[in-house]
């Protein structure tokens, strides 16, 4: 069915975790979100302009259900369930499915090495239901959690976590990671968990875990089917059943899972957030302590093995197969480094049970960044991250208000607390994610308004919801762009220029454009001589197709004459180019010019086409590496029709 949110208005009180905050949280208005699941909507928009969000659960039974759905539509404000990509079977295998995926998670590469469980009868007095987990039917569950559309090819990426699930516990009224009463606690205090990943190889030492890993896979029919094709991400210990030589003592390491995936264009890199967990051995016993990890390649390298690098002791310098990895904690000077040193992390050597080695100082606590979705905040100019809640990190039940982090510098993994929403708005949930209240379909790049979604344990113990967050600094930092200056748009040896409605790409082109700020840190582009906007034809899906071409008209309240300014960065060392990139807000595709295609709007691209497909076209990250350059007010003055340009 079709899902329709009505837009939040702003509360007037401001709330914020600390005085000494310079940021202060403002909360608004709450709205339904009528599809949560076992992992995070996450959005993407396909070559044809079609918006699509995907999520996954996979439960443990043996009929369960193990699924990866899609929906697509207008925005996360107005769409259907893709029944044609969620319920494809492949004719030439129709054990594999998007509607179940139990034989692709087992025929896998994580699930060739997985093992399965031992049957373990529930502890006296308690159902598999009520104990999910203790249930191991198949050796992997595997969920798609975050997806990119190559723009060479139009193929789907996406990374898999292997691990397992059930949504339906979580929806019978029984929350994410709720706390088990005393006398359902045969084992000693744990969280009870209904979530999903790469899991594999379930109770390796007697326990009630498994072990977790990061693959990826790559389809290259619009999502339905899909070929997973190896690990990306993995833990720096072995994964194998009983391993006591590697795991010697009374815990072992969970692995690698729960991604978070952010694609940063400025510097062309892959971010992925992701988790790992310290488990105590034997009796069923549970996770203690959460650990948040950060691992990054280059996007040109299409998620393939070899081309992550895990952030440790200071630097990117481990590979994301097997290498080691820095628990990232949070920082309130740039004196910290954000992380333990290297022998202060966890040994699985180390004697006795998680909690008494967290308690003795001999391994890092929980992370207070675990789980944590990021987005780039255009207002802020600042990454911005929500991590799950810090009470259920800590073991203790109930709500608490929300956190909200934040860096100027993905490279340097240093997050400070901005503050968090008080009292006014609590919850206890750990599947959240940011999205532009404009547009309503970019996780990526925010506004100063947007919307922090919520899946299970949300406010007032509701399943699913979205709330409105703004995010107000005492001292903002100066805008990409200077206001009053006209500006020569230029690119990959054009210019842009306008006719009386076309723009173009030229060689020779003399317009002058003006920056114009909407207030929430996106601008109008505005033609100095006319005063037409520049943007696309329309709000509508088929503007945000691949290779949409540009217009001017009267400026307007359309989002397509939004655009966010994103300041190039180095690949080697993250500094500044002096280039822009131009987003358009609706579309999120960026502005390029070139004399085979002229002025349009391309995805990102940190390399150049050489795959030979015309979805590609042979295109090159320069025409879209703009250089403004000044020409003062007036530049290019002139009545409509009298800057007639041509393409070169």
């Amino acid at each position: 069915m079709t899902t329709t949110l009505a837009l939040a208005l702003l509360a007037t009180r401001a709330l914020a975790s600390a005085s000494s905050s310079p940021y202060t949280i403002t909360v608004g208005s709450t709205g339904p979100w009528a599809d949560p699941d076992d992992t995070p909507a996450q959005s993407f928009i396909d070559s044809d302009g079609t918006y699509f969000f995907q999520s996954s659960h996979a439960e443990y039974g043996p009929t369960d259900e193990r699924v990866w759905q899609f929906w697509s539509g207008r925005d996360m404000e107005q769409y259907t369930f893709s029944r044609d990509v969620s319920e494809y079977v492949d004719p030439a295998n129709p054990l594999d499915t998007n509607k179940d995926v139990t034989w692709r998670c087992n025929n896998s590469p994580t699930g060739k090495i997985a093992s399965y469980a031992p049957y373990v009868e529930p502890p006296p007095g308690r159902e598999k239901h009520g104990y999910p987990f203790l249930e191991y039917t198949q050796k992997n569950y595997c969920d798609l959690m975050g997806v990119w559309v190559d723009p060479d090819t139009g193929y789907w990426y996406g990374l898999v976590q292997s691990d397992g699930a059930s949504k339906g516990w979580a929806q019978s009224g029984c929350p994410l990671f709720a706390i088990l009463p005393d006398s359902a606690r045969p084992f000693g205090p744990r969280l009870a968990d209904a979530r999903a990943d790469n899991e594999f190889t379930g109770r390796p030492f007697g326990d009630s875990l498994h072990f977790d890993r990061i693959d990826y896979a790559v389809s290259k029919d619009g999502g339905r089917t899909w070929d997973i094709r190896d690990g990306v991400i993995t833990s720096p210990f072995p994964t194998v059943r009983d391993d006591n030589v590697t795991f010697p003592e009374s815990t072992y390491k969970w692995g690698a899972g729960d991604q978070r995936l952010v694609v940063d264009i400025a510097s062309g890199y892959f971010y992925v957030n992701y988790c790992s967990r310290v488990i105590d051995k034997g009796d069923l016993r549970w996770w203690v302590a959460h650990y948040s990890h950060y691992a990054r390649a280059p996007i040109s390298g299409k998620m393939a093995p070899g081309t992550w690098q895990k952030w440790y002791n200071g630097s990117w310098s481990e590979p994301g197969v097997g290498g080691l990895e820095s628990t990232i904690f949070p920082v309130k000077s740039d004196k910290d480094a954000g992380y333990p040193p290297p022998e202060k992390e966890y040994d699985p050597k180390t004697p006795g049970f998680a909690a008494e080695q967290v308690a003795k100082g001999l391994t890092p606590p929980t992370s207070p960044l675990q789980w944590m979705d990021v987005s780039w905040n255009a207002y802020l100019g600042l990454w911005v991250g929500q991590p799950t809640n810090p009470k259920r990190r800590s073991g203790k039940p109930g709500p608490a208000p929300q956190e909200f982090y934040g860096t100027d510098d993905l490279t340097s993994q240093k997050w400070r607390l901005l503050g968090d929403t008080g009292d006014e708005y609590l919850t206890q949930s750990a599947y959240r994610w940011q999205l532009d209240a404009v547009s309503k379909t970019s996780q990526t790049y925010l506004g100063k308004r947007f919307r922090a979604y919520c899946a299970f344990g949300c406010s007032g113990g509701r399943d699913g919801e979205w709330v409105d967050v703004a995010i107000e600094a005492a001292k903002r930092p100066a805008g990409p762009v200077e206001q009053g200056k006209v500006y020569k748009i230029k690119a990959g040896g054009f210019a842009l220029g306008q006719g009386r409605k076309a723009v173009v790409a030229s060689k020779d082109a003399q317009t002058g454009w003006e920056f114009r700020p909407t207030g929430d840190g996106a601008y109008n582009i505005v033609n100095a001589g006319t005063g037409d906007a520049l943007g696309l034809v329309a709000d509508s899906p088929a503007q945000r197709a691949w290779g949409a071409q540009l217009v001017v008209r009267k400026p307007d309240s359309s989002v397509n004459q939004q655009w966010f300014v994103i300041p190039n960065r180095s690949h080697e060392d993250n500094k500044a180019t002096g280039t822009l990139r131009l987003v358009n807000r609706y579309s999120g595709l960026v502005l390029a010019l070139s004399e085979a295609f002229g002025a349009e709007t391309t995805p990102h691209r940190s390399w150049a086409d050489a795959s030979g497909s015309p979805v590609g076209g042979g295109r090159t990250p320069a025409q879209q590496e703009v250089v403004l350059e000044e020409v003062g007010v007036g530049a290019g003055d002139g009545e409509p029709g009298q800057q007639v340009v041509f393409h070169a």
